[in-house]
């Protein structure tokens, strides 16, 4: 390409764009065209950034409650546990590994509900997971059982009031699933604690004992689950290759796999229904330009005249396109990542707290979603201008110059 004719080209595509006040329709359609563009980039990166906060918010609240994996454990007698654990910690010195029981109970407070308790070693556990965060009150469970009249049990907000119970008072758990005899074991406990996470089930469904007491109860000296945490990505490989095959190594990620898939499905969508606006600003452009070329035609007709080969016109339609485009595109750039930038990282833009669980706005701006945005951008104004600008080399210098006299 000769780099003065292109500046020629582009000096015309130009002038062509800041004359189109005068062309009266194709103005409008124009002036709408870089709105529609301006619009569409910025509800693209508004929403792409809206979408990854939310999921963010929620990934970091499942991580508090969650360890990074489960290794199930309850097909190995209480020895082979203890020994698996051992060899666990020996092998893997900078993890941590706690064992956990886990059954879903009958709970009674005024009211009954079928929920699922998890027994744990405080201290540990609390080290483990983040959810000293999310209590009503400051302190977890008791650590030295030695310490408490009665067990104890942390329930979750939502759970404490579906069974009409607080602070302080009594929650009778029973077993179905271990009845011998036509006796169901029963485990009377005080309510120490409530937490309130918002995401999943965890506050309506979950509560908390001693491992302990929950041995007592289920008088079952054995755990169900090994929990572990490593912040290692190489962990599960590392890890499955020495469990015994009875035993089965679940990632986090596994056991919420539909959740994250749905959102990203829906993070996907959104993008695509988005673009349709894009698209929309991209029919606008075509009809623009097919509407200033006809305009033009006679210039066009002289220009040729003069010499200006058809590479020429058709760069000047297809810059034209790409100036009305690529200043659309622009306008939706500035204006969207300064503003989410700011509230990413000072946020300012506030949720009703009746609704929502969080206080401000979530936003995480990713480089791939605006890389990809671009991407989508430069196709579709491409395409829009490709039409337009073969029309121009189509164009006869004799007629058109013709149709002017």
């Amino acid at each position: 390409m000769n780099k003065g004719s292109f500046k020629t080209d582009f000096f015309i595509a130009f002038r062509y764009f800041k004359t189109r006040r005068k062309v009266g329709m194709a103005s409008a359609t124009s002036f709408i065209t870089l709105i529609g563009v301006a619009i569409g980039t910025f509800a693209i990166l508004v929403s792409m950034s809206v979408l990854n906060g939310f999921r963010d918010v929620i990934m970091e609240r499942t991580r508090d409650m969650e360890p990074d994996m489960k290794i199930h454990i309850r097909s190995l007698t209480p020895d082979a546990q203890q020994e698996l654990l051992t060899s666990l910690k020996e092998k893997f010195p900078e993890y941590a590994f706690i064992p956990v029981m886990d059954r879903k109970v009958i709970a009674s407070g005024t009211r009954q509900k079928l929920i699922q308790v998890k027994g744990v070693h405080p201290d540990p556990f609390s080290d483990m997971v983040h959810l000293d965060d999310y209590l009503a009150y400051e302190k977890f469970l008791t650590d030295d059982i030695q310490q408490t009249t009665f067990p104890e049990i942390i329930l979750g907000s939502g759970l404490a009031y579906q069974l009409g119970v607080m602070v302080g008072d009594t929650v009778t758990l029973l077993s179905p699933i271990d009845i011998e005899n036509f006796s169901a074991p029963i485990l009377k406990t005080i309510v120490k604690n409530t937490f309130d996470v918002d995401v999943f089930n965890y506050d309506e469904m979950l509560g908390f004992v001693h491992i302990l007491d929950m041995q007592y109860f289920l008088d079952d000296p054995g755990w169900h689950e090994i929990y572990v945490r490593s912040g290692d990505p190489r962990a599960f490989d590392k890890i499955a290759v020495i469990l015994p095959p009875s035993t089965s190594l679940i990632p986090w990620q596994e056991e919420h796999r539909e959740l994250f898939a749905a959102m990203e499905i829906e993070k996907r969508g959104t993008f695509v229904v988005l673009n349709l606006i894009i698209l929309l600003a991209g029919f606008n452009l075509v009809s623009s330009l097919i509407m200033l070329l006809l305009e033009k035609k006679w210039e066009i007709g002289i220009l040729k005249s003069m010499g200006l080969h058809e590479k020429g016109a058709f760069r000047i339609y297809f810059l034209l396109s790409w100036i009305t485009g690529g200043i659309g595109m622009m306008i939706g750039l500035l204006f969207s990542l300064p503003l989410l930038l700011w509230q990413q990282y000072q946020p300012f833009i506030k949720l009703p707290q009746d609704l929502y669980i969080i206080e401000y706005l979530p936003v995480r701006v990713l480089p791939v979603d605006v890389i990809v945005t671009l991407i989508v951008l430069i196709i579709i104004i491409s395409l829009a201008g490709l039409f337009p600008a073969r029309q121009s080399v189509k164009l006869k210098p004799l007629d058109s110059i013709k149709v002017k006299m």
